[in-house]
Protein backbone atom coordinates (compact mmCIF):
# COMPACT_ATOMS: atom_id res chain seq x y z
CA UNK A 1 0.00 0.00 0.00
CA UNK A 2 1.46 3.38 -1.04
CA UNK A 3 1.38 6.42 1.22
CA UNK A 4 -1.38 7.89 -0.92
CA UNK A 5 -3.46 4.75 -0.47
CA UNK A 6 -2.69 4.72 3.25
CA UNK A 7 -3.95 8.27 3.61
CA UNK A 8 -7.12 7.47 1.67
CA UNK A 9 -7.80 4.35 3.77
CA UNK A 10 -7.45 6.22 7.05
CA UNK A 11 -9.47 9.20 5.77
CA UNK A 12 -12.27 6.87 4.65
CA UNK A 13 -12.29 5.20 8.09
CA UNK A 14 -12.48 8.60 9.81
CA UNK A 15 -15.32 9.79 7.59
CA UNK A 16 -17.23 6.59 8.25
CA UNK A 17 -16.73 7.13 11.99
CA UNK A 18 -18.08 10.68 11.74
CA UNK A 19 -21.37 9.30 10.41
CA UNK A 20 -22.06 7.10 13.44
CA UNK A 21 -24.61 8.59 15.87
CA UNK A 22 -22.56 7.99 19.04
CA UNK A 23 -18.80 7.88 19.61
CA UNK A 24 -19.05 4.92 21.98
CA UNK A 25 -16.50 2.14 22.59
CA UNK A 26 -17.88 0.02 19.76
CA UNK A 27 -17.53 2.86 17.23
CA UNK A 28 -13.99 3.62 18.41
CA UNK A 29 -12.95 -0.03 18.14
CA UNK A 30 -14.36 -0.27 14.60
CA UNK A 31 -12.41 2.86 13.59
CA UNK A 32 -9.18 1.56 15.10
CA UNK A 33 -9.48 -1.84 13.43
CA UNK A 34 -9.70 -0.19 10.01
CA UNK A 35 -6.73 2.08 10.75
CA UNK A 36 -4.75 -0.90 12.10
CA UNK A 37 -5.35 -2.79 8.89
CA UNK A 38 -4.22 0.17 6.77
CA UNK A 39 -1.02 0.71 8.78
CA UNK A 40 -0.04 -2.96 8.62
CA UNK A 41 -0.59 -3.00 4.86
CA UNK A 42 1.65 0.10 4.62
CA UNK A 43 4.46 -1.97 6.24
CA UNK A 44 4.37 -0.20 9.61
CA UNK A 45 5.81 -2.49 12.30
CA UNK A 46 3.14 -4.54 14.11
CA UNK A 47 4.49 -3.53 17.54
CA UNK A 48 4.22 0.15 16.63
CA UNK A 49 0.67 -0.38 15.35
CA UNK A 50 -0.35 -2.19 18.56
CA UNK A 51 1.11 0.61 20.69
CA UNK A 52 -0.69 3.20 18.56
CA UNK A 53 -4.01 1.37 18.96
CA UNK A 54 -3.68 1.06 22.73
CA UNK A 55 -2.84 4.74 23.23
CA UNK A 56 -5.56 6.04 20.90
CA UNK A 57 -8.26 3.83 22.46
CA UNK A 58 -7.29 4.93 25.96
CA UNK A 59 -7.22 8.63 25.10
CA UNK A 60 -10.42 8.45 23.06
CA UNK A 61 -12.51 6.85 25.79
CA UNK A 62 -11.04 8.30 28.99
CA UNK A 63 -10.06 11.89 28.16
CA UNK A 64 -12.22 14.66 29.59
CA UNK A 65 -14.31 16.59 27.06
CA UNK A 66 -13.70 20.35 27.33
CA UNK A 67 -16.69 22.70 27.02
CA UNK A 68 -17.55 23.39 23.39
CA UNK A 69 -16.21 20.04 22.10
CA UNK A 70 -17.64 16.53 21.68
CA UNK A 71 -16.42 12.98 22.27
CA UNK A 72 -15.97 12.62 18.49
CA UNK A 73 -13.55 15.56 18.57
CA UNK A 74 -11.55 13.78 21.26
CA UNK A 75 -11.37 10.61 19.15
CA UNK A 76 -10.22 12.53 16.05
CA UNK A 77 -7.55 14.35 18.06
CA UNK A 78 -6.37 11.04 19.52
CA UNK A 79 -6.05 9.46 16.06
CA UNK A 80 -4.25 12.48 14.65
CA UNK A 81 -1.84 12.76 17.60
CA UNK A 82 -1.20 9.01 17.48
CA UNK A 83 -0.20 9.16 13.82
CA UNK A 84 2.08 12.13 14.53
CA UNK A 85 3.76 10.15 17.31
CA UNK A 86 4.43 7.27 14.93
CA UNK A 87 6.31 9.69 12.68
CA UNK A 88 8.05 11.58 15.48
CA UNK A 89 6.43 14.34 17.50
CA UNK A 90 9.17 16.93 17.10
CA UNK A 91 10.11 18.81 13.95
CA UNK A 92 13.94 18.88 13.80
CA UNK A 93 15.39 22.18 12.68
CA UNK A 94 18.64 22.42 10.74
CA UNK A 95 20.89 24.50 12.98
CA UNK A 96 23.81 26.18 11.21
CA UNK A 97 26.99 27.21 13.00
CA UNK A 98 28.55 30.66 12.63
CA UNK A 99 31.66 29.55 10.77
CA UNK A 100 31.83 27.00 7.96
CA UNK A 101 29.13 24.32 7.95
CA UNK A 102 30.44 20.99 6.67
CA UNK A 103 27.69 18.47 5.87
CA UNK A 104 28.67 14.85 5.32
CA UNK A 105 26.25 12.51 3.47
CA UNK A 106 26.38 8.71 3.64
CA UNK A 107 24.03 6.02 2.37
CA UNK A 108 23.74 2.59 0.82
CA UNK A 109 24.09 2.33 -2.97
CA UNK A 110 20.87 3.23 -4.76
CA UNK A 111 19.45 5.32 -1.92
CA UNK A 112 19.43 8.50 -4.02
CA UNK A 113 22.22 10.11 -2.02
CA UNK A 114 23.90 12.08 -4.82
CA UNK A 115 20.59 13.52 -6.02
CA UNK A 116 19.70 14.39 -2.42
CA UNK A 117 22.98 16.27 -2.00
CA UNK A 118 22.14 18.31 -5.10
CA UNK A 119 18.59 18.96 -3.86
CA UNK A 120 19.74 20.24 -0.47
CA UNK A 121 22.50 22.33 -2.08
CA UNK A 122 19.93 24.06 -4.29
CA UNK A 123 17.53 24.55 -1.35
CA UNK A 124 20.25 26.18 0.75
CA UNK A 125 21.45 28.30 -2.19
CA UNK A 126 17.90 29.61 -2.67
CA UNK A 127 17.85 30.55 1.01
CA UNK A 128 20.79 32.86 0.35
CA UNK A 129 23.74 30.77 1.53
CA UNK A 130 27.08 30.45 -0.28
CA UNK A 131 27.11 26.72 -1.08
CA UNK A 132 29.66 24.32 -2.58
CA UNK A 133 29.74 20.53 -3.07
CA UNK A 134 32.57 18.01 -2.72
CA UNK A 135 32.25 14.71 -4.60
CA UNK A 136 34.20 12.30 -2.37
CA UNK A 137 33.26 9.25 -4.43
CA UNK A 138 36.43 7.52 -5.67
CA UNK A 139 34.48 4.60 -7.09
CA UNK A 140 31.92 6.09 -9.47
CA UNK A 141 33.13 8.90 -11.78
CA UNK A 142 29.54 9.27 -12.94
CA UNK A 143 28.65 10.77 -9.55
CA UNK A 144 30.81 13.84 -10.29
CA UNK A 145 29.23 14.30 -13.72
CA UNK A 146 25.77 13.85 -12.20
CA UNK A 147 26.44 16.64 -9.69
CA UNK A 148 27.79 18.91 -12.42
CA UNK A 149 24.70 18.34 -14.57
CA UNK A 150 22.33 19.04 -11.66
CA UNK A 151 24.10 22.08 -10.19
CA UNK A 152 25.64 23.95 -13.10
CA UNK A 153 22.62 26.16 -13.78
CA UNK A 154 22.56 27.20 -10.12
CA UNK A 155 26.27 28.13 -10.19
CA UNK A 156 27.12 25.79 -7.34
CA UNK A 157 30.75 24.58 -7.71
CA UNK A 158 31.65 20.88 -7.43
CA UNK A 159 35.11 19.52 -6.48
CA UNK A 160 36.49 16.12 -7.59
CA UNK A 161 39.86 14.59 -8.61
CA UNK A 162 40.50 11.37 -10.50
CA UNK A 163 42.66 8.72 -8.83
CA UNK A 164 42.37 10.13 -5.30
CA UNK A 165 40.97 8.10 -2.37
CA UNK A 166 37.69 9.19 -0.77
CA UNK A 167 39.11 10.55 2.54
CA UNK A 168 41.72 12.60 0.65
CA UNK A 169 39.09 13.86 -1.82
CA UNK A 170 36.90 15.01 1.03
CA UNK A 171 39.75 16.71 2.88
CA UNK A 172 41.13 18.52 -0.19
CA UNK A 173 37.71 19.69 -1.32
CA UNK A 174 36.69 21.01 2.08
CA UNK A 175 40.03 22.84 2.47
CA UNK A 176 39.69 24.45 -0.96
CA UNK A 177 36.14 25.72 -0.44
CA UNK A 178 36.86 26.93 3.11
CA UNK A 179 39.72 29.03 1.78
CA UNK A 180 37.38 30.45 -0.87
CA UNK A 181 34.91 31.55 1.81
CA UNK A 182 32.01 29.14 1.26
CA UNK A 183 29.74 28.95 4.32
CA UNK A 184 28.12 25.58 3.55
CA UNK A 185 30.05 22.65 2.07
CA UNK A 186 28.17 19.44 1.26
CA UNK A 187 30.30 16.29 0.99
CA UNK A 188 28.89 13.38 -1.06
CA UNK A 189 30.41 9.92 -0.49
CA UNK A 190 30.43 6.56 -2.26
CA UNK A 191 27.49 4.26 -1.63
CA UNK A 192 29.05 1.05 -2.92
CA UNK A 193 29.12 -0.66 0.49
CA UNK A 194 26.24 -3.07 0.99
CA UNK A 195 27.38 -3.75 4.55
CA UNK A 196 26.48 -1.03 7.06
CA UNK A 197 29.65 -1.61 9.10
CA UNK A 198 31.91 -0.92 6.11
CA UNK A 199 29.89 2.16 5.29
CA UNK A 200 30.08 3.45 8.84
CA UNK A 201 33.82 2.74 9.01
CA UNK A 202 34.44 4.82 5.88
CA UNK A 203 32.20 7.52 7.33
CA UNK A 204 34.32 7.57 10.48
CA UNK A 205 37.57 7.90 8.52
CA UNK A 206 36.23 10.75 6.41
CA UNK A 207 34.65 12.36 9.46
CA UNK A 208 37.98 12.33 11.30
CA UNK A 209 39.59 14.12 8.34
CA UNK A 210 36.99 16.84 7.65
CA UNK A 211 35.33 17.29 11.09
CA UNK A 212 31.73 17.71 9.80
CA UNK A 213 29.27 19.90 11.65
CA UNK A 214 26.38 17.79 10.31
CA UNK A 215 26.20 14.15 9.23
CA UNK A 216 23.21 12.78 7.32
CA UNK A 217 22.21 9.22 6.49
CA UNK A 218 20.19 9.01 3.27
CA UNK A 219 17.61 6.20 3.39
CA UNK A 220 15.50 4.87 0.52
CA UNK A 221 11.85 4.69 1.65
CA UNK A 222 11.32 1.56 -0.44
CA UNK A 223 13.30 -0.58 2.04
CA UNK A 224 10.47 -0.21 4.56
CA UNK A 225 11.09 -1.66 8.02
CA UNK A 226 14.69 -2.56 7.09
CA UNK A 227 15.39 1.16 7.52
CA UNK A 228 15.45 0.45 11.24
CA UNK A 229 18.78 -1.42 11.10
CA UNK A 230 20.46 1.22 8.95
CA UNK A 231 19.23 4.16 11.02
CA UNK A 232 19.99 2.45 14.33
CA UNK A 233 23.59 1.61 13.35
CA UNK A 234 24.13 5.11 11.98
CA UNK A 235 22.56 6.87 14.94
CA UNK A 236 24.74 4.93 17.38
CA UNK A 237 27.86 5.78 15.37
CA UNK A 238 27.04 9.45 14.85
CA UNK A 239 24.56 10.78 17.41
CA UNK A 240 24.92 14.32 16.05
CA UNK A 241 23.47 13.16 12.73
CA UNK A 242 20.07 13.03 11.14
CA UNK A 243 18.25 11.11 8.43
CA UNK A 244 16.89 12.09 5.03
CA UNK A 245 14.20 9.81 3.54
CA UNK A 246 14.10 9.62 -0.26
CA UNK A 247 11.62 8.31 -2.85
CA UNK A 248 8.46 8.97 -0.87
CA UNK A 249 6.61 9.80 -4.08
CA UNK A 250 5.02 6.37 -4.55
CA UNK A 251 6.82 3.73 -2.56
CA UNK A 252 4.76 0.93 -1.09
CA UNK A 253 6.86 0.91 2.07
CA UNK A 254 7.11 4.62 2.89
CA UNK A 255 5.10 4.31 6.10
CA UNK A 256 7.32 1.46 7.26
CA UNK A 257 10.53 3.38 6.58
CA UNK A 258 9.36 6.52 8.34
CA UNK A 259 8.10 4.75 11.43
CA UNK A 260 11.17 2.49 11.57
CA UNK A 261 13.58 5.41 11.51
CA UNK A 262 11.63 7.27 14.19
CA UNK A 263 11.71 4.15 16.38
CA UNK A 264 15.53 4.38 16.47
CA UNK A 265 15.47 7.89 17.89
CA UNK A 266 17.34 9.27 14.85
CA UNK A 267 15.69 12.53 13.76
CA UNK A 268 14.34 12.84 10.22
CA UNK A 269 15.35 16.25 8.89
CA UNK A 270 14.18 16.13 5.27
CA UNK A 271 12.04 14.00 2.97
CA UNK A 272 12.26 13.81 -0.81
CA UNK A 273 8.93 13.36 -2.56
CA UNK A 274 10.05 13.15 -6.19
CA UNK A 275 12.95 13.23 -8.67
CA UNK A 276 12.93 16.97 -9.36
CA UNK A 277 15.45 19.20 -7.58
CA UNK A 278 12.71 21.13 -5.81
CA UNK A 279 11.05 18.02 -4.37
CA UNK A 280 12.74 18.10 -0.98
CA UNK A 281 11.23 19.58 2.17
CA UNK A 282 11.89 19.79 5.91
CA UNK A 283 10.13 16.93 7.68
CA UNK A 284 7.23 18.17 9.80
CA UNK A 285 5.26 15.25 11.33
CA UNK A 286 2.15 17.41 11.89
CA UNK A 287 2.12 18.75 8.35
CA UNK A 288 2.94 15.34 6.91
CA UNK A 289 -0.01 13.68 8.65
CA UNK A 290 -2.35 16.52 7.61
CA UNK A 291 -1.30 16.15 3.99
CA UNK A 292 -1.33 12.36 4.17
CA UNK A 293 -4.95 12.33 5.30
CA UNK A 294 -6.00 15.24 3.12
CA UNK A 295 -7.75 16.63 6.20
CA UNK A 296 -5.94 19.78 7.30
CA UNK A 297 -8.79 20.61 9.68
CA UNK A 298 -7.70 17.70 11.92
CA UNK A 299 -4.49 19.55 12.71
CA UNK A 300 -6.43 22.68 13.64
CA UNK A 301 -8.82 20.63 15.79
CA UNK A 302 -5.91 18.97 17.60
CA UNK A 303 -4.32 22.35 18.32
CA UNK A 304 -7.59 23.87 19.57
CA UNK A 305 -8.26 20.92 21.86
CA UNK A 306 -4.71 21.09 23.18
CA UNK A 307 -5.24 24.76 24.04
CA UNK A 308 -8.58 23.90 25.68
CA UNK A 309 -6.94 21.24 27.86
CA UNK A 310 -4.22 23.67 28.93
CA UNK A 311 -6.87 26.27 29.76
CA UNK A 312 -8.90 23.73 31.74
CA UNK A 313 -5.83 22.66 33.70
CA UNK A 314 -4.88 26.25 34.50
CA UNK A 315 -8.38 27.23 35.50
CA UNK A 316 -8.93 24.13 37.60
CA UNK A 317 -5.76 25.01 39.47
CA UNK A 318 -7.12 28.52 39.93
CA UNK A 319 -10.41 27.13 41.29
CA UNK A 320 -8.46 25.44 44.06
CA UNK A 321 -6.84 28.77 44.96
CA UNK A 322 -9.58 31.31 45.78
CA UNK A 323 -7.17 34.22 45.73
CA UNK A 324 -6.54 33.48 42.02
CA UNK A 325 -10.17 32.75 41.12
CA UNK A 326 -11.03 35.13 38.25
CA UNK A 327 -13.69 35.51 35.58
CA UNK A 328 -11.90 32.98 33.35
CA UNK A 329 -12.34 30.30 36.02
CA UNK A 330 -15.91 31.44 36.66
CA UNK A 331 -16.67 31.20 32.93
CA UNK A 332 -15.45 27.62 32.64
CA UNK A 333 -17.62 26.67 35.61
CA UNK A 334 -20.63 28.15 33.85
CA UNK A 335 -19.73 26.43 30.56
CA UNK A 336 -19.44 23.08 32.30
CA UNK A 337 -22.75 23.66 34.05
CA UNK A 338 -24.50 24.31 30.72
CA UNK A 339 -22.87 21.37 28.95
CA UNK A 340 -22.53 18.55 31.45
CA UNK A 341 -25.66 17.31 33.17
CA UNK A 342 -29.03 18.39 34.57
CA UNK A 343 -29.05 22.10 35.32
CA UNK A 344 -31.18 21.68 38.46
CA UNK A 345 -28.28 19.73 40.01
CA UNK A 346 -25.37 21.48 38.36
CA UNK A 347 -26.42 24.98 39.40
CA UNK A 348 -25.94 24.04 43.01
CA UNK A 349 -22.40 22.88 42.34
CA UNK A 350 -21.34 26.41 41.41
CA UNK A 351 -19.89 28.38 44.29
CA UNK A 352 -22.79 30.57 45.39
CA UNK A 353 -25.18 28.34 43.48
CA UNK A 354 -28.92 28.03 43.94
CA UNK A 355 -30.97 25.40 45.76
CA UNK A 356 -30.84 21.79 44.62
CA UNK A 357 -34.66 21.69 44.58
CA UNK A 358 -35.29 24.42 42.02
CA UNK A 359 -38.76 24.60 40.46
CA UNK A 360 -38.62 23.99 36.67
CA UNK A 361 -39.54 27.60 35.83
CA UNK A 362 -36.79 28.95 38.08
CA UNK A 363 -34.23 26.55 36.59
CA UNK A 364 -35.25 27.69 33.12
CA UNK A 365 -34.82 31.34 34.06
CA UNK A 366 -31.43 30.58 35.65
CA UNK A 367 -30.37 28.80 32.46
CA UNK A 368 -31.18 31.90 30.38
CA UNK A 369 -29.26 34.04 32.86
CA UNK A 370 -26.14 31.85 32.55
CA UNK A 371 -26.35 32.10 28.76
CA UNK A 372 -26.49 35.88 29.07
CA UNK A 373 -23.50 35.93 31.43
CA UNK A 374 -21.45 33.86 29.00
CA UNK A 375 -22.24 36.31 26.21
CA UNK A 376 -21.18 39.18 28.47
CA UNK A 377 -17.87 37.52 29.34
CA UNK A 378 -17.21 36.89 25.65
CA UNK A 379 -17.35 40.67 25.18
CA UNK A 380 -14.63 41.26 27.77
CA UNK A 381 -10.94 41.57 27.04
CA UNK A 382 -8.46 38.99 28.26
CA UNK A 383 -7.14 41.54 30.74
CA UNK A 384 -10.62 42.10 32.19
CA UNK A 385 -11.29 38.38 32.54
CA UNK A 386 -7.98 37.82 34.32
CA UNK A 387 -8.28 40.90 36.55
CA UNK A 388 -11.96 41.83 37.15
CA UNK A 389 -10.94 44.61 39.56
CA UNK A 390 -10.12 46.89 36.62
CA UNK A 391 -13.72 46.81 35.32
CA UNK A 392 -15.01 50.33 36.03
CA UNK A 393 -18.12 52.21 34.86
CA UNK A 394 -16.79 53.02 31.37
CA UNK A 395 -15.70 49.43 30.86
CA UNK A 396 -19.10 48.17 32.04
CA UNK A 397 -20.83 50.40 29.47
CA UNK A 398 -18.51 49.19 26.70
CA UNK A 399 -18.98 45.52 27.64
CA UNK A 400 -22.76 45.92 27.79
CA UNK A 401 -22.84 47.55 24.38
CA UNK A 402 -20.67 44.80 22.87
CA UNK A 403 -22.85 42.05 24.38
CA UNK A 404 -26.16 43.72 23.51
CA UNK A 405 -27.30 43.89 27.15
CA UNK A 406 -27.89 46.56 29.81
CA UNK A 407 -25.11 47.76 32.15
CA UNK A 408 -27.22 46.34 35.02
CA UNK A 409 -26.76 42.87 33.52
CA UNK A 410 -22.98 43.29 33.60
CA UNK A 411 -23.14 44.46 37.22
CA UNK A 412 -25.31 41.47 38.11
CA UNK A 413 -22.69 39.14 36.59
CA UNK A 414 -19.88 40.83 38.54
CA UNK A 415 -21.93 40.61 41.73
CA UNK A 416 -22.44 36.87 41.27
CA UNK A 417 -18.77 36.39 40.47
CA UNK A 418 -17.82 38.10 43.74
CA UNK A 419 -20.33 35.95 45.56
CA UNK A 420 -18.80 32.83 43.98
CA UNK A 421 -15.34 33.92 45.07
CA UNK A 422 -16.51 34.45 48.65
CA UNK A 423 -18.02 30.96 48.61
CA UNK A 424 -14.69 29.58 47.35
CA UNK A 425 -13.00 31.05 50.41
CA UNK A 426 -15.68 29.62 52.67
CA UNK A 427 -15.19 26.17 51.15
CA UNK A 428 -11.46 26.46 51.64
CA UNK A 429 -11.87 26.95 55.37
CA UNK A 430 -14.61 24.35 55.71
CA UNK A 431 -13.15 20.93 54.84
CA UNK A 432 -16.39 19.06 55.35
CA UNK A 433 -18.27 21.35 52.95
CA UNK A 434 -15.49 21.02 50.42
CA UNK A 435 -15.52 17.20 50.60
CA UNK A 436 -19.28 17.23 50.19
CA UNK A 437 -19.01 19.42 47.10
CA UNK A 438 -16.32 17.19 45.57
CA UNK A 439 -18.39 14.07 46.20
CA UNK A 440 -21.50 15.60 44.69
CA UNK A 441 -19.48 16.86 41.70
CA UNK A 442 -18.18 13.35 40.94
CA UNK A 443 -21.65 11.82 41.24
CA UNK A 444 -23.22 14.28 38.81
CA UNK A 445 -20.39 14.88 36.35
Amino acid sequence: MSLRQLGKSISDAVRKFLRVPTADERAVNTLLKEIQRALIRADVNARIVADFTRKVRERSLSSEVPPGFSRKDIVLKSVYDGLVEILGEKKPTLQLVKGTNIMLFVGIEGSGKTTTVAKLAVLLKKRGYLVAVVCADDHRPGAYQQLLDLLSEFEIPVYWERGVKAPELAERGVKKFKEEGYKIILVDTAGRHKNEQELIEEMRVISDRIKPTHTFLVVDAAIGQFAYQQAKAFHEAAPIGGVIITKLDGTAKGGGALSAVVATGAPIYFVCTGEKLGEIEPFDPNGFVSRLLGMGDLRALSEKLHEAYLEMKRLKEAELMPEKFNLLAFRIQLQQARKLGPLTKLLDLLPGGLSLNLPPEVAQEASKKIDKWLVIMNSMTREELENPKIINRSRINRIAKGAGVYPEDVRELLSNYKRAKRMMKAFKSDRAAKRMLEKLTKSVL
